[in-house]
């Protein structure tokens, strides 16, 4: 408390042409407990530079040394960097000296000692049995999504199987699905997202699982392959007086994007934080330690993303991998692309946030072919 006093006493009386200057990352603490010090001085908050400003000036500096490095070597650089640009500068006079100035994603990772446990890779929808959790996922993500998991098994009491050839899918959607799975005797799970419940159908046991993949009301049917063919059969039946119709992939996907649900391959690469998906939802900002909290807790509390997941709407079919343009500077990239018979041509991709607001137009080019313009709408995409 001395010290405090006598702090204050020179604040009041400070010697001739002397300016102090107080610095924290922590102003709370200081509020608490010295409040006739703040009283007496004028405060600045000071924010943290964006991602995109460290980017560009990171990029200027290697165009005078003459020394090119990839857009997302500089984005990982900038990030560590968590808003200061004092440290990006050392962070990249530290890439360039050890790496001899050949800079990739991969060399600028090593040298700042970086895993890339901050993204996320799938989503997986989980169903607790009594002796068994049933994930399931996108069919592309399998194969990697086994071995790593594989990898935490470690010296626990489990075992990992896969049960592709084992259970087969039917998705069974649409305003009267719920009727139609009536007819065929089963009783439908509540309206909660992901919940599940098990029947009989056939002779056989089916877990129905309700899944917001598609947009659509409607549920998962998992069932024994072998008995497929006759469940198959049953919800032919029960079906009868729908007017079902049978769809494929294609259909699958443009219902997909129609709901903007984002797609292994498409919208998860490996390279996205869950806030830039708007995948909140899926991340708990409140469980102990998991790989990846830090970074994306951080992002949660004390900052934001700098591209968002966001719909396009044009006159004309775009391309996945076509850039997003804005005042002549690439903004984003289109993920995926369909033309949906009730909306026309959508998409999804990432687009910077300052660009990201419904309504902002922009011209999209795909391989130096001008592709028209879109018009950035909100998720999911309605009429």
């Amino acid at each position: 408390r001395e010290a405090w006093n006598a702090l204050l006493k020179i604040l009041e009386e400070p010697p001739p042409g002397v300016v102090f200057v107080f610095a924290t990352t922590e102003p709370q603490k200081i509020q608490q407990t010295a409040a006739p010090v703040l009283s007496r001085c004028q405060r600045f908050d000071f924010r943290r530079i964006g991602v995109s400003d460290i980017m560009d000036r990171l990029a200027m500096v290697l165009e005078q040394e003459g020394c090119p490095a990839p857009e997302d070597a500089l984005r990982t650089i900038a990030r560590k960097a968590d808003g200061g640009m004092r440290d990006a500068l050392s962070l990249l006079d530290q890439v360039i000296a050890l790496t001899g100035g050949e800079i990739s994603q991969e060399s600028v990772r090593q040298v700042l000692g970086l895993v890339d446990n901050e993204r996320y890779v799938e989503l997986l929808d989980l169903w607790a049995e009594e002796d068994a959790i049933v994930a399931g996922c996108d069919v592309g993500f399998v194969e990697s999504a086994l071995p790593d998991l594989a990898k935490y098994v470690l010296g626990a009491d489990v075992s990992i199987e896969d049960r592709r050839t084992l259970e087969t899918v039917l998705a069974v959607h649409g305003a009267g699905s719920e009727d139609l799975l009536a007819r065929a005797g089963l009783d439908m799970p509540d309206e909660s997202p992901r919940v599940h419940a098990t029947g009989e159908i056939a002779g056989a046991e089916v877990r129905l699982a309700r899944t917001p993949d598609l947009g659509t009301p409607g549920v998962e049917v998992h069932v024994s392959t072998e008995a497929v063919d006759e469940v198959w059969a049953a919800l032919e039946e029960a079906g009868r007086d729908f007017a079902a119709v049978y769809v494929g992939w294609n259909v699958a996907e443009i219902l997909r994007v129609e709901a903007g649900v984002v797609g292994f391959g498409r919208e998860i690469s490996g390279k996205e934080f869950p806030q830039e998906a708007r995948l909140d939802e899926a991340v708990d900002y409140e469980k102990g330690c998991y790989l990846g909290q830090e970074t994306v807790a951080r992002i949660h509390y004390r900052g934001q993303v700098n591209r968002l997941l966001s719909g396009l709407r044009s006159e004309s079919p775009l391309t996945p991998g076509a850039k997003l343009i804005s005042s002549n500077k690439e903004v984003g990239r289109v993920t995926s692309a369909v033309v949906s018979p009730r909306l026309g041509p959508i998409a999804l991709g990432y687009i910077r946030r300052q660009e990201s607001e419904a309504g902002a137009a922009l011209e999209v080019r795909a391989d130096g072919a001008d592709l028209g313009a879109a018009r950035v709408v909100s998720l999911p995409f309605d009429d």
